[in-house]
C-alpha cells in the first residue's frame, strides 16, 4: 500500500501546528530521537542492514511523510526503501573507559547532524566499530515518525529480524498493527467523548500558563530556538535518597522529582500556580503497544502551591 492516508492523529495536527520550517519547530530538521546499543561479539553487518531494511517495510510509519498543500496536510506512505548504514572505525587502543566515551562521542555526533522531515526512511543508522567484537549502533529517526516507546519497538523489532537474517531465513514475526489505525481510533473516540472532556480541562486550565525556569543567559535576538539534549548521571545515593522519599508518601519516583521540580520553580520564579508541561506515553489502548509513531500525549500539570510549606 501506498499513497495518501485517510486523515491525521491529534498528535500529528499538534506537530503541524508547531510547524516553523526547516530550522525550527516540530517539523524540523532538528526534531529528531537518537538511541545508541552495545553491540559484543560477532556482527554480521549484511545481516543487520537487512534486519533495517525489514522494520521500515514492517511499519508503515518510518516511510510515511507529512505533506502540505492546498487542501491542508495529509500524510503519505511511500513504498519500502533501504536504510542508510554508514560504518565508522571509532576504535579506542585504550582502556574500557576510552572506548565508552567514544561510543558516547560517535551518538553525540550522530545526534548532532540535522534530519529532514522529507527523507525517506525515516530511519537512520550508524555502526561504529570499536573492536573487533565491540561495535556500537545508532539508530536515528525524525520525531514526526516515533517516540521513545517507538523507539524500543523498532529496537525489539530489529534484533528479531537480525536474528533471523542471521540464521538465513526471512523473519517470522507477526503482523504489525499501523499508526494510521491509531489515527483512525482516536478520531472517532474523540467524536465520542470529546465534549465532555473538552470541557472539564478547559475549566481546569482556565487562565494557565505554563512556565519555564529563567534561563542564566540571555538568547541574542533574531537565534534560531535552541533545542539540546544534556546526558548525564544522577549519583546512587541522590537516587537512594529521593526513592526513599517516595516510598515514604507511597507515591512513585516520578511524582516526588515532580513536586520537588514544583517546589523549586516557585522559588525562582515566585509563582505559586504553575503548569509544568510532561508526557505520556499515550498507549491506554493496548493493541497499539507495538505501534511505532508519535502516540505520545503532551500533558499540562497545573498544581496549586499557595498554602504549601
Amino acid at each position: 500500500m501506498t499513497g495518501n492516508l485517510p486523515e491525521l492523529s491529534l498528535n500529528q495536527d499538534f506537530l503541524c501546528s508547531l510547524d516553523n520550517g526547516e530550522t525550527a519547530g516540530a517539523l524540523s530538521q532538528w526534531y529528531t530521537i537518537t538511541y545508541g546499543l552495545r553491540l559484543r561479539g560477532n556482527l554480521d553487518v549484511g545481516a543487520l542492514s537487512a534486519a533495517l531494511d525489514d522494520v521500515v517495510a514492517r511499519h508503515e510509519m518510518l516511510r510515511t511523510s507529512l505533506r502540505r498543500d492546498e487542501g491542508g496536510w495529509h500524510q503519505h506512505l511511500n513504498s519500502p526503501g533501504p536504510v542508510s548504514l554508514r560504518r565508522h572505525d571509532v576504535g579506542s587502543a585504550g582502556s574500557a573507559d576510552s572506548a565508552d566515551r567514544a561510543a558516547y562521542d560517535l551518538l553525540d555526533d550522530v545526534e548532532a547532524e540535522p534530519f529532514s522531515r522529507h527523507e525517506v526512511p525515516l530511519l537512520r543508522a550508524v555502526l561504529g566499530r570499536l573492536g573487533a567484537d565491540d561495535h556500537v549502533l545508532a539508530l536515528m529517526t525524525h520525531h514526526i515518525a516515533s517516540d521513545a516507546w517507538s523507539m524500543q519497538v523498532i529496537i525489539t523489532d530489529l534484533a528479531a529480524c537480525y536474528a533471523a537474517r542471521a540464521a538465513g531465513r526471512a523473519p517470522g514475526l507477526p503482523g504489525a498493527r499501523q499508526y494510521r489505525e491509531f489515527a483512525a481510533w482516536q478520531r472517532a473516540r474523540e467524536e465520542s467523548w470529546a465534549g465532555v472532556a473538552s470541557g472539564h480541562w478547559r475549566e481546569r486550565l482556565l487562565g494557565a500558563r505554563v512556565h519555564a525556569l529563567p534561563a542564566a543567559r540571555v538568547l541574542p535576538e533574531g537565534a534560531a530556538d535552541p533545542y539540546s539534549v544534556h546526558r548525564f548521571v544522577i549519583g546512587r545515593e541522590l537516587t537512594e535518597a529521593a526513592a526513599r522519599v517516595a516510598r515514604s508518601t507511597r507515591s512513585s519516583l516520578f511524582v516526588a522529582l515532580f513536586a520537588a521540580y514544583n517546589l523549586l520553580a516557585r522559588q525562582l520564579t515566585g509563582e505559586s500556580d504553575l503548569v509544568v508541561p510532561t508526557f505520556t506515553a499515550g498507549r491506554s489502548e493496548p493493541r497499539f503497544a507495538g505501534v511505532v509513531g508519535p502516540l505520545y500525549n503532551f500533558l499540562p500539570i497545573r498544581t496549586d502551591l499557595r498554602g504549601c510549606g
